[in-house]
C-alpha cells in the first residue's frame, strides 16, 4: 500500500488515520480545523458511526473553562 498525501486523502480517511495512530489517537475540534480544514468534525465522526466505527467522545475542561471535545477509537 502506498502513502497518500493528505490532500489526496478524503476527511473520513484523515480522521480514521489520526485516530488509528499508536502514539497519538485522539483528535479534537481544533486539531481536525486547523492540522486538516475540517469545519465540521462532529459530521465526519457521525459518518463513520454510521458506518460502524465506535468512535468515544469525551469532554474536558480547560483551565480557561472551555470545554473541549476529544475523539477517540
Amino acid at each position: 500500500m502506498t502513502k497518500q498525501k493528505q490532500s489526496d486523502m478524503t476527511q473520513k480517511e484523515q480522521v480514521l488515520r489520526i485516530l488509528s495512530r499508536k502514539n497519538r489517537n485522539t483528535l479534537t475540534v481544533r486539531q481536525a480545523k486547523t492540522e486538516m480544514g475540517i469545519a465540521n468534525v462532529r459530521a465526519v465522526v457521525s459518518e463513520l458511526r454510521k458506518e460502524g466505527h465506535d468512535i468515544q467522545t469525551e469532554a474536558k475542561t480547560n483551565r480557561d473553562g472551555s470545554v473541549e471535545l476529544y475523539y477517540a477509537l
